[in-house]
């Protein structure tokens, strides 16, 4: 089996927590102030919600004590999601693309 139970309403509640180098030089430059939305993980920490945390190594690094703040959280689980998010056909949200083999 590969999912939950179809049945009781149940839902996952799921994040992707996705860092580029586009986003890293738009930190550095100061045109945007975090990629880190602590008012979600202090909504979910405050009702006691579990969630799965999909976090990029670039986000790892940027932010290293956020994420052990929600690694130490017992109702939350994280998950790889690359290291640079990287898409692999053109257009696919202004990512950087994964070089062909060559």
């Amino acid at each position: 089996m590969n999912h939950g139970p179809r049945a009781g309403g149940l839902v996952a509640l799921t994040f992707d927590a996705d860092m580029t180098d586009d986003m890293l030089a738009r930190l550095r430059s100061g045109k945007v102030e975090s990629y880190a939305n602590v008012r979600i993980i202090e909504l979910l920490e405050r009702g006691k919600v579990p969630a799965t945390f999909f976090l990029t190594g670039k986000w790892v690094q940027r932010y290293p004590e956020l994420t052990r703040r929600i690694a130490g959280n017992q109702r939350f689980e994280l998950a790889n999601h690359t290291f640079g998010h990287q898409a692999f056909t053109p257009g696919c949200y202004n990512l950087p693309r994964i070089p062909r083999p060559g």
